[in-house]
């Protein structure tokens, strides 16, 4: 499934990768806002939509992360926890740091693939 992003943020570094933003995929009208941290030797990625398009998201960040450590898990908001509104999801990788670059690197191609298809 391909996903679109809209960074409000991207930073890359020696120590990672923060990207913040929007994202959202060709089955989908939906927008998922979105957090994701690739630091020295851990990701973590907080998403924010309906319940069903923020798992998928981070499916899609499992691709290059590898099953998350922790997660997906909605972050309990109390009422909202036991529908199909917008609620936040959390999960979280270790990664090791001989990983990291590797990592990075295929999140920026992507992004870098996705600007070449929409021209």
């Amino acid at each position: 499934m391909a996903w679109r992003f809209r960074l409000m943020k991207k930073e890359v570094g020696d120590r990672g990768l923060l990207m913040e933003g929007r994202a959202s995929h060709e089955e989908s009208r939906e927008e998922v806002e979105f957090f994701l941290l690739i630091g020295s030797d851990y990701g973590t990625a907080d998403v924010h939509s309906l319940r069903r398009e923020s798992f998928a998201l981070i499916d899609y960040f499992a691709g290059f992360l590898g099953p998350p450590a922790r997660g997906p898990d909605p972050i309990n908001i109390g009422e909202l926890m036991d529908s199909e509104d917008e609620i936040p999801v959390n999960a979280f990788w270790h990664i090791r740091e001989d990983h990291r670059a590797e990592i990075v690197a295929g999140l920026l191609k992507a992004l870098e693939d996705q600007e070449k298809r929409d021209g």
